[in-house]
């Protein structure tokens, strides 16, 4: 069975432009650059779901592996796709959460051991995680500059 489900995501980037100044405006060059890390974060993300929809959920390794890459993805440097590791994300995986149905937000690391334990590829081998970017807004400035985006992902396997 495979989950299916479109949403946005804010994706906060501090890395790109800093913290700014709420009424400050992007020019038209910084907006460019928003635009590109946007969609290479996107599809750093969908890699990590991916890798991370590809273990096997009885062993220890995998856990730790788990918590590593979350780990990785909140700290500091170019890897960073979270401002923290408590950044709430929609449920996305579970498939009686359909496009009309707004699932539970839980933090990054809760979705991702989730995505461990109750997700089961059908093939281990090949991409767990399909995903296809339907489109962005245009980048704004409240505490941190951001930028949202609307995308559609499919998840190969059963949910259980």
């Amino acid at each position: 069975m495979s989950a299916r489900r479109a949403l946005s995501i804010l994706f906060m980037l501090a890395t790109t432009v800093g913290v700014a100044l709420p009424g400050d405006s992007l020019s038209v060059r910084d907006k460019g650059l928003i635009n590109a890390l946007a969609e290479s974060t996107f599809k750093r993300y969908v890699a990590l779901l991916d890798e991370i929809a590809g273990l096997e959920a009885n062993d220890d390794e995998s856990a730790l592996l788990v918590h590593e890459l979350i780990m990785s993805a909140c700290g500091p440097g170019r890897d960073r796709m979270f401002l923290r590791p408590d950044v709430r994300i929609q449920d996305n995986v579970d498939p009686t959460n359909g496009p009309q149905t707004a699932g539970k937000d839980r933090p990054v690391e809760e979705y991702a051991n989730d995505l461990l334990l109750y997700f089961q590829s059908r093939d281990p081998l090949r991409t767990a995680v399909e995903a296809k970017l339907l489109k962005m807004r245009e980048p704004g400035v409240s505490e941190h500059t951001f930028i949202q985006v609307l995308y559609e992902m499919r998840f190969l396997g059963r949910y259980s």
